[in-house]
Formats: C-alpha cells, structure tokens, sequence
C-alpha cells in the first residue's frame, strides 16, 4: 500500500491503512490543498514621482518567476512614520470656495507576466504631497 506522494505540485500522506491514490481527504494526514499562500518576494516600489497635483507614474517592478498568478498586497508608505492600509490614503480640510487641502493617494498593480508585475501611484487633483511608495508582499497559491 502506498501512503505518500511527493511528486510536486501534488503532496500528500495517507493516514496508515489508507492508500494515498484512493483516499479521501478526510483520510490524509496530509494534502497539498492543505497549505496556506506561500509568500516569496518582499520588497518596497518607491513612487516615481514627488509634488502636489494630479500625478500618476507607474514603475514595472522585476520579480522571481514563481506563478503567473500570485496574490498581490500593497502597503502605500507616506514615509518613515506613515504606512496606510489597504491603499488609499485620504485626508484634509476646505470647502467648496477655497478649494480643500487633501492629501489622497492611490495604488493599483498589474500582472504583466510572471517575471513583471507595474506598480501605478496617483494622487488627487488638489493632492498635497505624494506617497513615498508602497511596501510589496507576493504570494503563491497553494
């Protein structure tokens, strides 16, 4: 009877008494759809651009060749002591006749291919500042 497969991606133990090619997954001890994502790359895309104003720029950042498919999270850093979460950052004071002071960014990403993923930043028309850039994390599903 066999009781394990490791022939990636496809990695599975069977409970004893169980062979690995007829169990169900109730009867595994362990199975690859088990696994949580598998982070592989971490790193931090600086903005292309600084100022005030309505500004996008947009930076193609090199990555390992680990899927075509990974899970993209974005962390917009305004600096040393302004991280933001989940990507937008917003706020200010005005009115409608004075025009209002707002610092607002944005992040969005593009899966170019499995070696290239762009990073676009943007900020608002009455936009103050602009980000610093956004901390990166890549994950591979299981």
């Amino acid at each position: 009877m066999k009781r394990c497969i490791i022939d990636l991606p496809t990695f599975r133990i069977s409970k004893p008494g169980y062979d690995v090619d007829t169990a169900s997954i109730e009867n595994m001890i362990f199975h690859e759809s088990m696994l949580f994502t598998q982070p592989y790359y971490f790193g931090f895309v600086a903005c292309p651009f600084s100022g005030a104003g309505n500004l996008t720029g947009t930076v193609p950042v090199t990555v390992p060749d680990v899927t075509s498919d990974p899970i993209v999270l974005l962390f917009l850093s305004g600096g040393s002591t302004v991280n933001v979460y989940p990507g937008i950052r917003s706020e200010g004071v005005g009115n409608n006749q004075d025009g209002y002071n707002v610092t607002a960014w944005s992040v969005r990403y593009n899966v170019v291919s499995s070696t290239r993923i762009d990073v676009t930043f943007s900020t608002s028309l009455n936009g103050k500042t602009s980000p610093a850039g956004a901390h990166m994390i890549l994950m591979r599903k299981s």
